[in-house]
């Protein structure tokens, strides 16, 4: 499952990276400054590689976002020991060589508090993806 996860993680994001920098939306739903502050410095870094371009919210949103459409949105719920991060349902493009794990780096930024999950092998983020992507939030088309 493992393999799995980070072969997708690895596909989508590898793929999105080929074709420029990966918009990503993180919708915080936490209650802990704790927890705030690791999403907050996981931004910062993923932000600092140039391969990311970051936008938060704290609720999930329920219309086409003001800013456009993104590549990936990242879920961290309230009370939850998974984050759900929700990709485009299309067929993803072959990453470059060398490119590093995204779910191991969210599942680092949370001290292994948090499992990353991904549509490849939960159905709630599935269905997110598939919601966000009817709404516009998520890029359902290939770029």
């Amino acid at each position: 499952m493992k393999k799995l996860l980070l072969v997708f993680a690895l596909t989508v994001v590898g793929g999105m990276l080929a074709l420029g920098q990966v918009r990503l939306l993180i919708v915080d739903e936490t209650e802990t400054i704790e927890e705030s502050m690791r999403i907050e410095v996981l931004a910062r870094r993923l932000v600092a590689t140039g391969a990311f371009v970051v936008r938060a919210t704290q609720t999930m949103p329920t219309a086409p976002w003001d800013g456009g459409e993104f590549d990936l949105v990242l879920v961290i719920p309230a009370r939850s020991r998974f984050v759900w991060l929700c990709a485009p349902l299309r067929a993803p493009v072959q990453p470059p060589a060398g490119l590093p794990s995204l779910p191991d780096v969210l599942e680092l930024a949370f001290g292994g508090t948090r499992e990353v999950r991904t549509p490849a092998d939960d159905l709630y983020p599935l269905l997110l993806s598939s919601f966000f992507a009817r709404i516009g939030v998520l890029d359902g088309a290939t770029r």
